[in-house]
């Protein structure tokens, strides 16, 4: 029989007491570690709130908040909670918000109340304190391990949900705004040319230049996107779930000339940021802003104003095909009526963007520089976003063409839906004008030109 050495067999027994001891502490820490996770688990909710004042719209919104998540996480029984708002309404909102942000508001014209909507953040505690408060019979469902969501999918249609509310209000805030561009009228001489049978004429130029309201835009559509975007925490439990990828350029460099002599020459890139939404219903809106913005030119009219408090609205021209006179902006020769181009060649310098003539666009009279739409398709081997226009067209015949067709988070080569805003004083569309005069005594009546809206004011 082999005899057993008593040291070594004490040895062993510490060895194994040992890692015994270092097994339970380590997965104690590691649940402490899962328990301080869960803790911090946080929910962000996006709400519209009205008021008659813009602190009471917050503060509605706010009430809002708790609604939506009281029914979705806690219980569909409102009465509860409605009973609390009625006496409680301080208590609470601070005790289950934790922080919100204004992402936008204004004042309604029709009803003339406030209209704000917000993106409020609710923790783990602040449920379980407001389930509490209202005595819910399904407290426990917020105490699950791992997850303070009943379910992984729930999560996702709340915050679906919250995308679409935050999106339309957004464009609802844009369309109140109304003036996104300063005219400038010029002549092409100041000396009248003389026609036949003794009518004299003016040729004019009208152009159209970002104002302070589409930076504006820029930085509540920037913050909205911010708020709503799908987080890569969020992706990674919903992985199997569709998402599209949006590219907001931040320095507006599609619309103007003033980089080229900055950059000798060379073709800019833009400088993107990059958010995911989970519903293509807020691409569709978001693309709407050009529409917006290009409406208010379109409703403009150049007015003649006369000594004898007269005034005559002037015809613009309308311009043939591929009509340029001189407006640069960045553009590219690819064409398509899908956002997607997975099968062509991207080392072709050929169908890298370059700087391209502002063209009249078919049937409408203004030579538009205004493309915020685009499909950003690849790099090439420069590291350039390859890109190209979306055209209104295009969007009024299907709404698909300015849905990404091949997206994933994180992935350099995932296409994307691209939305460029112009800056202030980027030239955004030019119109051309031709007054004629029948005689010197009607010339002699002239005092100027003005650009007028022709939903608010007339000429008569």
């Amino acid at each position: 029989m082999k005899k057993i050495n008593k040291l070594s067999y004490k040895k062993n027994i510490q060895i194994i007491l040992i890692i015994c001891i270092s097994v339970i502490f380590f997965q104690d820490s590691i649940s402490q570690q899962i328990s301080k996770s869960n803790d911090s688990l946080t929910i962000k909710v996006q709400t519209t709130g009205i008021g008659a004042t813009e602190e009471d719209a917050i503060s509605d919104a706010k009430i809002k908040a708790l609604q939506r998540t009281y029914t979705t996480f806690i219980s569909t029984k409102t009465e509860l909670l409605n009973n609390k708002l009625e006496n409680e309404t301080a208590v609470l909102v601070s005790g289950t918000i934790l922080k919100h942000e204004v992402l936008s508001s204004f004042i309604n014209n029709e009803n003339k109340l406030w209209e704000a909507n917000i993106s409020a953040t609710l923790t783990k505690d602040a449920l379980t304190y407001l389930s509490e408060k209202t005595n819910s019979e399904q407290s426990n469902t917020i105490s699950i391990q791992g997850s303070y969501f009943a379910t992984k999918i729930k999560q996702w249609d709340f915050n679906l949900e919250g995308e679409r509310i935050s999106i339309e209000h957004l464009i609802k805030k844009i369309e109140l705004m109304d003036n996104f561009f300063d005219a400038q009228v010029s002549m092409k001489s100041e000396i009248p040319e003389l026609k036949a049978n003794g009518i004299m004429s003016y040729d004019l130029e009208v152009d159209f230049y970002a104002n302070q309201n589409l930076k504006e835009i820029f930085e509540i559509v920037r913050q909205t996107l911010q708020e709503i975007s799908v987080g890569k925490d969020e992706y990674q439990i919903m992985p199997s779930r569709r998402i599209y990828e949006i590219e907001l350029c931040k320095d507006a460099m599609l619309f103007e000339q003033k980089f080229v002599s900055k950059r000798n020459n060379k073709v800019p890139d833009c400088q993107y940021e990059t958010f995911y939404l989970r519903n293509p219903r807020s691409l569709e809106v978001l693309q709407s802003i050009e529409d917006i913005v290009s409406s208010t030119i379109e409703r403009s009219k150049l007015v003649r104003q006369a000594t004898d408090g007269s005034c005559k609205v002037l015809v613009s021209k309308k311009y043939g095909p591929n009509t340029s006179i001189g407006i640069k902006r960045i553009g590219s020769n690819l064409k398509s009526n899908l956002c997607d181009q997975t099968n062509i060649s991207w080392e072709n310098p050929d169908l890298w963007p370059n700087f391209v003539s502002a063209l009249a666009p078919l049937g409408r009279p203004e030579l538009s520089n205004l493309v915020m739409n685009t499909c950003n398709v690849a790099f090439n081997k420069r590291d350039e976003r390859l890109f190209y226009e979306i055209t209104p067209t295009c969007r009024a015949m299907q709404s698909i063409c300015i849905m990404p067709q091949k997206n994933s988070m994180g992935k350099k080569e995932a296409i994307a839906y691209g939305l460029n805003i112009p800056f202030e004083g980027d030239l955004i569309a030019r119109y051309r004008f031709t007054d004629r005069f029948f005689g010197t005594k009607e010339l002699n009546k002239l005092i100027g030109y003005t650009v007028i809206d022709a939903n608010k004011e007339t000429c008569f």
